[in-house]
């Protein structure tokens, strides 16, 4: 509410989390504005105790990647949880016709000691495929625009399990150990299903 209602927002001296949201908040002005917007509005509305659309909001902040993709098909894989087929199969779709970008300031405070379990909550957002074409600055400033303006329609990520679980050491480029199609073969990290436990797996 502190936020809403003057524009600061508050961040703690030597705090990596506080940091990190301070980062987002940067690259994200108008998502997080909306995020905002999003708790506020549930607040004026009685919910002052967190339900389902707090908590998909509270997700995508603190744990949340964005996953830009001009193909269907890569976003089902996700959602599905293929594994084989996002990163293995279609491997050379990354940069091209998928990518991902972190939002949540969790996330990238945990990505200070990147480890097997390491796992973000990937919303995909479709994109036109000149998406890729655009340098870093111009994507990025795109996907602000658009995240924005779904959460400003509370219809849009009603619940947290509208979100993906994401292995962030499995996206192309993040980690060198996947270079090793093996790497893929730990099903304790890449899960099969939702219902699978990975938030405690060691390496």
């Amino acid at each position: 509410m502190h936020i809403g209602a003057t524009g600061e927002v508050p961040t703690r001296p030597q705090n990596w989390h506080d940091w990190f949201n301070a980062l987002a908040w940067l690259a994200w002005p108008r998502a997080k504005t909306a995020l905002n917007r999003r708790h506020v509005r549930a607040i004026a509305r009685g919910e002052t105790r967190r339900g389902p659309l707090r908590d998909a909001a509270t997700l995508l902040d603190e744990c949340g990647v964005i996953v830009a993709t001009a193909d269907p098909a890569l976003g089902q894989a996700l959602d599905d949880m293929r594994w084989q087929e996002l990163f293995i199969a279609r491997r050379a779709e990354w940069g091209r016709r998928i990518a991902a970008f972190t939002l949540g300031h969790a996330v990238m405070e945990m990505g200070l000691t990147p480890h097997i379990g390491w796992c973000g909550k990937a919303l995909i957002l479709d994109v036109a495929p000149d998406f890729f074409a655009r340098d870093d600055a111009s994507q990025l400033s795109q996907l602000d625009d658009i995240l924005a303006a779904r959460l400003d329609d509370d219809a849009f990520l009603p619940r947290p399990r509208a979100l993906c679980p994401l292995p962030l050491l499995g996206i192309p480029g993040w980690w060198p150990d996947n270079e090793d199609p093996a790497f893929y073969d730990n099903a304790a990290y890449f899960c099969p299903t939702r219902r699978a436990k990975s938030a405690t797996v060691s390496a």
